[in-house]
């Protein structure tokens, strides 16, 4: 799997080396890279032999980090003070989120257990998270309205919650063989995991012991994965 996953990111570089990647997300599955540029634009490029699309999603302005939904075959994409959720292959863009105070520093999804995660960096701010179930009615079908008379559709208003306060935080990931979350503390140079809801944190980490040359510091970007072995591993990369 890390292999796989290896030579999908050299692929992605060299592709990508033109534009400037502002963030970058893969679909393993259908062997797909999706990713925002300093062009305004959202590449996809695709492995498996089909099409790439070097203008995805067009409607979008300023398209900025993004998340695949890789058991729904959706995008999750923040533009200015707004996050939109789109098909993979049709720009049919829906806000999910808007009126933020600023644009979502990093974009996480969790197919699994059906949660959206943004980051907002500032003061009061941090990490949210949001419920899949109020937000998929935005690209649903419509009712019919014989439905619609019995009562049988219900919009519901989407209410994103902050689950981590901290103002210096950029980006977070997802282990889903432990169902944590890591996320990285710049001001006390140290990564903290929780549980999805944000409970139970703690550090894991804490490079502000090692020395100013081995200390972490303005993380804005994180990968996770687990090895072929009971080993662990926890990268973070500083771009």
């Amino acid at each position: 799997m890390v292999t796989d996953i290896s030579k999908v990111l050299a692929h992605a570089f060299f592709y990508f080396f033109i534009d400037p990647v502002t963030d970058l997300s893969l679909h393993i599955r259908r062997k797909l890279i999706l990713a925002s540029t300093n062009k305004g634009k959202v590449i996809r490029v695709a492995l498996g032999g089909g099409s790439n699309r070097d203008d995805l999603y067009p409607s979008l302005r300023d398209p900025g980090a993004l998340a695949v939904d890789w058991l729904a075959d959706r995008v999750y994409i923040a533009s200015s003070n707004r996050i939109f959720s789109c098909p993979l292959d049709r720009d049919l863009c829906v806000t999910v989120v808007d009126r933020l105070p600023k644009a979502a520093s990093a974009v996480k999804i969790d197919p699994i257990n059906g949660f959206l995660f943004y980051v907002l960096t500032g003061p009061n701010l941090g990490l949210h998270r949001l419920d899949l179930g109020q937000i998929s009615h935005l690209w649903a079908p419509r009712p019919r309205q014989s439905e619609m008379a019995l009562g049988h559709h219900r919009t519901k208003t989407a209410r994103p919650e902050l689950i981590l306060s901290m103002p210096d935080l950029h980006t977070v990931t997802i282990d889903f063989a432990s169902v944590h979350l890591f996320a990285v503390n710049n001001s006390k140079k140290a990564v903290v995991t929780t549980f999805l809801d944000g409970t139970n944190r703690r550090a894991v980490h804490d490079s502000s012991r090692l020395g100013s040359k081995s200390a972490m510091k303005d993380v804005t970007s994180m990968v996770y994965f687990n090895r072929v072995s009971e080993e662990t591993c926890l990268i973070a990369l500083k771009i």
